[in-house]
C-alpha cells in the first residue's frame, strides 16, 4: 500500500471505481447485454463492486485502527 497518499485521496479513488463499475452495470443492462450475449455482462461488474465493497471495508477499519494506536502513543507520551 502506499502510505504517503492522503486519506482522503484513497476514499475518493474508492468511490470512482464504484461510480465507474456500477455504471458499466448499467450500461450493459441497458443496451440489452443481459438478453443478447450473456448475463455475466451485467453481473460481472457487481462481482468486482462487492470486491471492491469488502476491500474498502477493510481499509476503514485498518485506518480506524491505526489512528486510535497513533491517539492512544500521544496520550501516553505526556
Amino acid at each position: 500500500m502506499i502510505s504517503v497518499v492522503p486519506f482522503k485521496v484513497k476514499e475518493f479513488a474508492y468511490s470512482g471505481f464504484a461510480i465507474t463499475l456500477v455504471s458499466a452495470s448499467i450500461a450493459h443492462f441497458g443496451r440489452g447485454d443481459a438478453r443478447n450475449l450473456s448475463v455475466l455482462y451485467v453481473i460481472d461488474p457487481l462481482v468486482f463492486f462487492g470486491l471492491l465493497a469488502v476491500s474498502y471495508f477493510y481499509f476503514e477499519k485498518s485506518h480506524s485502527l491505526s489512528a486510535a494506536a497513533e491517539r492512544q502513543s500521544k496520550v501516553q507520551n505526556r
